[in-house]
């Protein structure tokens, strides 16, 4: 990249357009003092962003603009514009600012932030920093620089810029990552604390579902068989009362036959004297009174009927609302308790939040006075440090004159007799470095032989490595197949997987605690080899599931938990009841070819449990095949039961058992045990191989090690011989180089010896006054920066409490909002409760009412139904008088009269019977209306329950017992939901929502950390790559900066050193400087010409390593004689091929070896490009400017 021009308008003193090319080579800007020449230098700086009033030299941000002039009006914009050729195509950089402040910056026409611009020339070297500008008196800097600044150079000659950034944008990746990191953690705080406070109500509310479940479950059952017991009575009672009204109906015919009988009787007795007649007369009146009394009761109890039925209702109704009522008024307690608290809670966050708030804009208030004093001190100190570094400066510019011209002569003198003896020295050396260097080649050679035999050794191994790794993944994968498999296996035995659920229940109470004399199943307690299991498990079948026990009351105490939990049956083996009968070895059978051993002699069993083979398997025998158990059993008549190997059996009856049954051959009972023993044996030898492995991959590691480790002593060895030989190329042609400047210098020393003594007298006056003032400054801004300090602390003091109050007001908000939304939920529900209760009261009340006026209703008619059956009675008795008195008149007429009596009698049975029948029919009636009440309220249970009626099962009729049980079960189960208190159901829903959001945070946590590790990981890296950078960049400029001191200072040392105890991206650079014959000193003591020789010494050394695409030189052979001057002059030429130099100056022989010649000169106050002789400059005359 190269610099082809510069176009300047409005800046500073440029009040017109000016356009300056620039060569690819070496490019001198020329001029009087004061023409602007520097003015060009602080352009460039200008547009790469320079902000600084003190590197513009300016006061104003306005002063860069064009002020004005005599003919010519201040500008209104500083615009200056850079055109670079990059690769046959030209790049354009500009920065235009208007008078209002406003900048923009162009790149390649297009706006871009200055950002973009510094990431654009990041790494080249180009840009405001000293690297590739160097503004007037500024070449000593470097003297004066701090470690960190000198740092900065060399990161800038190494590109650290890029790892800088990188590191930058990665860390405000960390720090978002641990922003949202604490963040997600305080709310899975809050999250955790609201999880456990949900989760026992969760927990409760499930139970209580499980609990209702299960209710709906047994109220489906119960409500289905009380429908249909209920439904039956009514139909029982509708078909009992047909009955009745069929009876009741033949009774009333019947009775109105004997009646029309009884008038055809008392027709026969007309002619009967006029006494009989009376009587008759009376009878009839009593008959008359008789029926419509008994007319008149049938009415009254047809109403009392009627009122009673409604007043069951009523009373049914009453206690169904206070029921309610109750339930409700007790949720509404529950309800005030709950406001009262939230309300509570509300009130205090409420007040806390006010006072917080309070607090933080008291803080806040505080703290912005603080800052307004402390940013005004600020300007203060900036102020007189500003002035104290001018006179500093100044300072040193006279002190470093003053040195400058006492040490010149005698260091002239010098130098004849040392660069004489230097020549010598140099032809020597240059002949020690011939040697040195042929040896050096020859050792290169057979390291990098050796390098590449070791990286062949390196792949091999690791290829092995490879390998190993490929097994070791194998054995793991084998590994965890077979852990699994003894999981599986272990469970299967610890849950009795594959016994009855009488077994599981009996087994999970012993480990509850109960039932210790309880021993185990019988596959569990036998151990058959691995070949008998299947003939053992033929042989013993459901005996399998026995459970062996200590003694008979163990069994009965387990027998009865069975009954009650009712989950099945068990087969138990006291071993105080078992018995056993001797068993005869049959001689012809054992020797049979076949035998294998009779069963009990084919199982292990703890000696406790001795007993048991004998009584599970007898004399039964295992055999190979099926066909030994048939001729066995034929041959000898063997009559007990024979089992085969693959587990067929024959039984003593006859009765042969095979086949195949895929359960069985996949993983029986009593084989289980055998296969967690083999599956644990498979493991063990798993693991021994993987020990095998491991002890290959470290025995490959470690030789892996050691040759990574030889190859990179080998490698080091190499780096270095190669640095030392490309130095020793380098120092062989420097030293060619510098034979032919010795020679030079020797002639150009004597010139200067008579400039050098009338330059000292007038600098010492001004010196004292210097001093004095700058005391004055000194005590000003120590105690500016006390006071300062103390506005800090409090600031900073100030700053951290109101972020902690800003913490604390957000969660109380968060505690806030969510108090108030569950405090609105409850207040909805507490005042729709209330409304219910005041609605079931008045309801309740106007139904007692109701009632009570029935009872008044019932009471009367009751009365008169008794006054009605007590004038019946009345009547009754003195019909009976009558028919006395009939009798007694007529004795001749005794049967007509016993027949009419008879008549009267059977009439009075009939009414009577029909009387009865009405009753019964009534009570019919009423026992119908309070079944169908009955069977409404089932209706409304099993409505209130929530049950559907598509669920009940029509058909079903439970039997006593079983409805006694699911009684017992309803009542049991109410019970445990009364017993679980007020359950909140939205609970359950709530703590799924918690539960959902801790997890997703839990996962994004997981997440985080990822990334922040991940980012770490980067940062990490990110600074290993850039001190391996900075540290090779180091050695590089401090090799050549050596080289460079040597040349400009006549054999001196010169080193850059490292600060120790600090971290190497941090840690500062410190120059020495020893001159020849003399001890190290400290830099502030050189001269200034001798400053800027160290510093042009730095700059060379960067461009050696990194070079900018350009270097703008303001006036810095200023400090220097024509000596020193004509070296830097010849230090530029030499380097022009490989960056371009822009050199404002006034020494000619620096002028002589420019390309392009710009002269500056001011006109009226505007700076003007004017064009220059060159020929009086080569002439060695006086410069002139032409206008």
């Amino acid at each position: 990249m190269k610099l082809k021009r510069i176009v300047i308008d409005g800046f500073k003193s440029f009040g017109k357009i000016v356009s300056i090319n620039i060569s690819d080579r070496i490019t001198a800007i020329v001029g009087p003092n004061g023409s602007g020449k520097s003015n060009i230098v602080d352009a460039i700086r200008w547009v790469f962003g320079e902000h600084s009033y003190k590197n513009l030299r300016s006061v104003r941000k306005n002063d860069i603009l064009f002020s004005g002039s005599n003919g010519m009006p201040a500008s209104n914009k500083a615009y200056v514009k850079l055109t670079f050729e990059d690769n046959d195509r030209e790049i354009s950089v500009s920065r235009e600012m208007l008078r209002d402040g406003k900048n923009v910056y162009k790149l390649n026409d297009d706006t871009v932030r200055l950002k973009d611009l510094m990431d654009f020339f990041a790494g080249t070297g180009a840009g405001k920093e000293f690297y590739s500008i160097i503004a007037q008196g500024q070449i000593d800097k470097i003297v004066n620089a701090s470690p960190e600044e000198l740092r900065r150079l060399i990161e800038e000659a190494a590109g650290i810029f890029v790892y800088k950034t990188k590191k930058k944008e990665t860390l405000q990746k960390l720090e978002t990552t641990m922003t949202n990191l604490q963040r997600v953690e305080d709310v899975l705080k809050e999250l955790e604390r609201e999880r456990k406070s949900l989760y026992l109500k969760a927990k409760r509310a499930e139970k209580y579902k499980e609990y209702s479940n299960e209710l709906s479950k047994i109220q489906v059952r119960y409500f289905s068989d009380a429908i249909n017991r209920t439904r039956r009575k009514l139909l029982d009672l509708d078909e009992t009362m047909t009955e009745q009204k069929e009876n009741l109906r033949r009774l009333l015919k019947e009775l109105a036959q004997l009646e029309q009988k009884w008038m055809g009787l008392k027709q026969e007795f007309g002619e009967v004297d006029k006494e009989i007649e009376d009587f008759t007369k009376t009878l009839e009146k009593y008959k008359e009174r008789q029926n419509s009394l008994l007319e008149i009761k049938e009415s009254f109890s047809k109403r009392l009927n009627d009122f009673e039925n409604q007043y069951i209702e009523n009373t049914m109704r009453i206690n169904a609302i206070k029921d309610n009522i109750e339930n409700l008024k007790n949720r509404r307690s529950e309800l005030k308790l709950i406001l009262e608290n939230l309300e509570q809670k509300i009130r205090e966050l409420s007040t806390n939040m006010e006072e917080l708030i309070k607090q933080k804009e008291e803080l806040y208030s505080k703290y912005s006075e603080d800052e307004k004093e402390a940013m005004k001190l600020q300007s203060e100190i900036e102020e007189s440090n500003k002035r104290l570094m001018k006179l500093d400066n100044e300072k040193s510019r006279i002190e470093d004159s003053l040195e400058d011209f006492r040490n010149r002569l005698e260091l002239v003198e010098n130098q004849i007799g040392m660069k004489s003896i230097r020549l010598s020295e140099l032809q020597r050396e240059l002949q020690n470095l011939y040697e040195l260097g042929k040896a050096g080649n020859e050792k290169e050679k057979k390291l990098t032989e050796h390098l590449n035999s070791l990286e062949n050794e390196i792949l091999k191994l690791r290829n092995h490595a490879k390998e190993i790794e490929a097994e070791k993944r194998k054995i793991l994968e084998k590994k965890m197949m077979i852990e699994s498999k003894i999981k599986a296996v272990e469970s299967e035995i610890n849950n009795y997987s594959g016994f009855s659920m009488a077994v599981k229940e009996l087994f999970k109470a012993k480990k509850e605690g109960k039932f210790s004399k309880v021993i185990d199943v019988v596959a569990n307690i036998i151990d058959v080899e691995k070949e008998h299991s299947k003939a053992i498990e033929s042989l013993l079948g459901g005996r399998l599931q026995n459970v062996v026990v200590e003694d008979s009351d163990t069994a009965k105490e387990v027998i009865n938990f069975l009954k009650i939990k009712k989950v099945g049956r068990i087969t138990f083996l006291p071993l105080d009841l078992l018995e056993t009968s001797k068993i005869q070895t049959n001689f012809k059978v054992k020797n049979h070819q076949g035998f294998v051993g009779y069963a009990k002699d084919l199982v292990k069993i703890p000696d406790d449990y001795s007993i048991l083979p004998d009584y599970l398997f007898g004399n039964s025998i295992v055999v190979k095949t099926l066909d030994d158990a048939i001729e066995i059993r034929k041959e000898y008549g063997f009559k007990g039961r024979i089992a085969t190997l693959d587990g067929e059996l024959l039984e003593r009856g006859g009765a042969l058992t095979g086949g195949y049954n895929q359960n069985i051959e996949k993983f029986s009972i009593i084989s289980r045990r055998n296969m967690l023993k083999q599956l644990k044996e498979e493991l063990s030898q798993i693991n021994q191989k993987s020990e095998d492995v491991k002890f290959k991959w470290e025995k490959n590691e470690l030789e892996l090690n050691d040759l990574k480790d030889k190859k990179a002593r080998v490698e080091k060895s190499l780096n270095k011989l190669l640095l030392k030989n490309e130095s020793l190329k380098r120092t062989m042609m420097e030293i060619n180089t510098s034979v032919k400047d010795l020679e030079k210098e020797l002639n150009n020393l004597r010139r200067l010896e008579r400039d050098y003594k009338g330059r000292i007298e007038g600098y010492s006056s001004r010196l004292e006054n210097i001093k004095t003032e700058s005391k004055e400054y000194l005590r000003r801004v120590a105690e500016l920066n006390e006071r300062f300090s103390t506005y800090s602390d409090s600031i900073r003091a100030r700053k951290s409490l109101i972020e902690d109050l800003e913490s604390k007001i957000s969660e109380m908000k968060f505690q806030y909002e969510s108090f108030k939304e569950r405090y609105d939920n409850y207040n909805s529900e507490y005042m729709e409760t209330d409304k219910k209760i005041n609605d079931m009261e008045v309801e309740a009340e106007e139904l007692k009412n109701i009632t009570k006026k029935l009872e008044e209703e019932i009471q009367q008619l009751k009365l008169k139904v008794n006054e009605i059956e007590l004038e019946l009675k009345s009547i009754k008795k003195d019909t009976n008088d009558l028919f006395e008195a009939i009798r007694l008149q007529r004795e001749g007429k005794e049967k007509k009269i016993r027949e009419i009596q008879e008549l009267e009698n059977k009439i009075e049975r009939l009414k009577q019977q029909r009387e009865e029948l009405r009753e019964n029919l009534h009570n019919l009636e009423l026992m119908k209306q309070e079944t169908q009440l009955k069977y409404q309220s089932l209706y409304d249970n099993v409505s209130n329950a929530g049950i559907s009626f598509k669920d009940l099962d029509e058909n079903l009729i439970l039997d006593e017992s079983e409805r006694e049980h699911l009684e017992n079960e309803m009542n049991e189960l109410m019970k445990k939901m009364k017993f679980l208190g007020n359950v909140d159901i939205d609970a359950i829903e709530e703590y799924r929502k918690i539960e959902e959001r801790y997890n997703e945070l839990s996962s994004q946590k997981e997440d985080l950390l990822k990334a922040k590790k991940s980012l770490e990981e980067v940062i990490k890296k990110t600074e290993e790559e850039a001190e391996k950078v900075f540290l090779e960049t180091f050695n590089m400029v401090n090799s050549s900066f050596s080289e460079m001191i040597a040349e400009l200072f006549e054999g001196a040392k010169g080193e850059m050193r490292l600060l120790p105890e600090r971290d190497i991206l941090d840690t500062g650079i410190e120059i020495s400087i020893k001159k020849v014959g003399k001890k190290e000193q400290s830099l502030y003591l050189l001269s200034g010409g001798e400053k800027s020789l160290v510093g042009i010494a730095l700059l060379f050394s960067l461009l050696k390593i990194n070079p900018s695409p350009f270097y703008i030189l303001d006036e810095v052979d200023a400090a220097l004689d024509d000596y020193n001057a004509e070296r830097l002059s010849r230090l530029i030429k030499k380097y022009s091929n490989k960056t371009q130099f822009v050199v404002v100056t006034h020494n000619k022989l620096v002028m002589e070896n420019a390309d392009i010649l710009h002269g500056i000169t001011m006109t009226n106050g505007v700076s003007t490009i004017v064009p220059v002789e060159l020929e009086k400059i080569t002439e060695n005359k006086p410069m002139e400017v032409t206008t």
